[in-house]
């Protein structure tokens, strides 16, 4: 595939990490053997461990003293970023290619709810997943004075949206939308990420 084709090309020349987003879970029509898109990436996991890809926790070792955690961590959207519901109008019916070409094992979103085509409970799996796959190990094995980073695919919180001009700001200001696409802004939040992302992140603080 080109998916192996480019994770082996890279590792020829530099140690590789990698962390799936919302395209990685779409299903083709090359994949009718795959039952759903949690299956897909579950594959994709295998593809990258099979070409030393670090999808895992990774210890890093730097000028002799200093060690640091990679955490590489999963999870969706759930609608938590909304910042504008009046220019979400319409979002069931909004062309977003992973509500036609992700198959999940999880109920889709009620239909009298602002987020009806979203599944419920998606992000809350994938958090119990970084957990017992990522933070657990990590958990076990780090020293008091290791620094960590994690990386992830999806905002954990509205300051991390490309039109939060202002991240010290805790509400949106309507005069940030200046360049005229104000509605796909907003939809777009919805499907941004989630902010029980950024509680999961908090909590490795304490």
């Amino acid at each position: 595939s080109t998916f192996a084709e480019s994770l082996r090309i890279l590792r020829r020349y530099a140690q590789v990490f990698f962390v799936p987003g919302n395209h990685e879970a779409w299903l083709s029509p090359r994949d009718d053997k795959i039952t759903s898109s949690l299956e897909k990436l579950d594959r994709i996991y295998k593809l990258c461990r099979d070409y030393g890809v670090y999808v895992d926790p990774v210890y890093i070792e730097y000028k002799k003293k200093n060690h640091l955690w990679i955490l590489p961590l999963e999870s969706w959207y759930d609608g938590s970023l909304t910042f504008n519901e009046r220019l979400c109008e319409g979002f069931e019916h909004w062309p977003w290619v992973d509500f036609a070409r992700c198959k999940w094992p999880f109920p889709i979103g009620d239909t009298q709810s602002r987020n009806p085509r979203i599944p419920i409970g998606l992000v809350e799996y994938f958090l119990k997943r970084n957990e017992a796959e990522i933070l657990e190990p990590w958990l076990r094995d780090r020293e008091s004075n290791d620094a960590v980073m994690t990386v992830s695919h999806f905002a954990p919180n509205q300051q991390c949206l490309p039109d939060w001009k202002d991240v010290n700001s805790n509400t949106f200001r309507d005069e940030w939308l200046d360049h005229g696409a104000g509605t796909m802004s907003a939809k777009f939040a919805k499907v941004a990420g989630s902010t029980l992302l950024d509680r999961q992140l908090r909590s490795l603080s304490t």
